[in-house]
């Protein structure tokens, strides 16, 4: 766990916990390690990595939990994402009780500096939004809300 950058590499990992239920009450939670690395890629572009992998996923979680970032990054000015779409994950992002396996996603950034003599600050974000399949919740998913749990 930590964080690291130089010049043109940023690096952190970080433990997150996505609860279940009400803030004040919650039934349940899950534990995962997000470790997020950006990469300048040239003079105007950078890469960001984000990868998950699961710690502990208890029983409460009945069929499962996904996690998305479909749509979930943000940057400022003229920073650009380029969102991924649902497929680009290198392992499905669903966690079944018990799993720990990682999945990764890749995230393209571009920005305009063709303004000389300026001091340009980006600060990429991105959301992850939770998803729990729960058999006893009529067909679908059970939406437990978005976490800002990379926010640099």
């Amino acid at each position: 766990m930590g964080a690291y950058a130089d010049r043109f590499k940023e690096c952190d990992t970080r433990p997150v916990t996505y609860y279940l239920g009400p803030d004040d009450a919650p039934i349940a939670k899950a534990e995962f390690n997000f470790t997020r690395t950006l990469r300048l890629d040239g003079t105007d572009s950078f890469t960001e990595t984000l990868t998950i992998e699961g710690v502990s996923i208890p029983d409460d979680f009945g069929g499962g939990i996904s996690l998305s970032a479909f749509n979930g990054h943000i940057c400022q000015g003229s920073c650009t994402p380029i969102e991924p779409q649902g497929g680009d994950w290198t392992a499905t992002p669903t966690w079944r009780p018990g799993g720990t396996h990682t999945a990764s996603l890749t995230t393209k950034y571009t920005w305009d500096a063709s303004a000389a003599d300026m001091n340009y600050v980006y600060k990429p974000d991105v959301k992850i939004e939770g998803t729990v399949h729960s058999p006893g919740v009529g067909t679908g998913p059970t939406m437990c809300g978005v976490a800002d749990v990379l926010a640099y």
